[in-house]
């Protein structure tokens, strides 16, 4: 589905992403509380359910989720959505990354051979550090679709599915599916992230 520099983007994205979002600018009233959910099988199965506000105590290593308006690499728009969940008993967590280029209401679908597909998707399972080096394992989107049913300048929401294919670990070259995927995230304003 992407291009090589769509991938180190990706790992560059994620091993930041934990780091963000720890104040919010907008005033008491807002509801910063994110969800993402869904179910993945095959090389490795389970279930995902990220719902939670990102704070300065729980972004290395806590359960949230959230979504951020970015520029991409050419100076288009991207919408960023991110949900991490933390493994309790020690400091490893799951996260997923989804990227959209020039996000709007409806429905994106790519296949394996789509080289100018606008998602990027990335999930990680094992997770301990800033980098994606000592994961256990690290999945990126083959194909797959977004749709995002509602976007406004405070949340957005939607469903995904993804086929996905394993980048390291001892899952690498496994083919995990990501399915009955949905988020309702808060749109963090630029000023809210460090």
């Amino acid at each position: 589905m992407r291009t090589s520099k769509r991938t180190l983007l990706a790992l560059a994205s994620l091993a930041l992403l934990p780091l963000a979002a720890c104040k919010d600018s907008s005033g008491p009233n807002r509801d910063l509380v994110g969800e993402v959910h869904f179910t993945y099988s095959g090389g490795v199965s389970g279930d995902f359910d990220a719902e939670g506000r990102v704070t300065a105590a729980n972004s290395e290593s806590g359960t949230f989720a959230f979504a951020e308006l970015a520029e991409d690499p050419q100076g288009g728009d991207a919408l960023v959505l991110y949900g991490q969940k933390g493994r309790s008993g020690n400091n490893k967590y799951d996260a997923l990354l989804v990227v959209l280029d020039d996000p709007a209401t409806g429905t994106v679908t790519c296949t394996e051979s789509d080289t100018d597909c606008p998602i990027l998707s990335a999930f990680v399972l094992g997770q301990d550090d800033t980098t994606t080096d000592d994961a256990e394992a690290l999945f990126f989107a083959t194909s797959g679709q977004l749709t995002i049913t509602h976007m406004d300048d405070e949340r957005v929401r939607g469903t995904f599915r993804f086929s996905m294919a394993g980048f390291v670990g001892d899952d690498e070259n496994e083919v995990v599916e990501v399915q009955s995927g949905t988020f309702d995230l808060p749109l963090l304003d630029k000023g809210d992230i460090p």
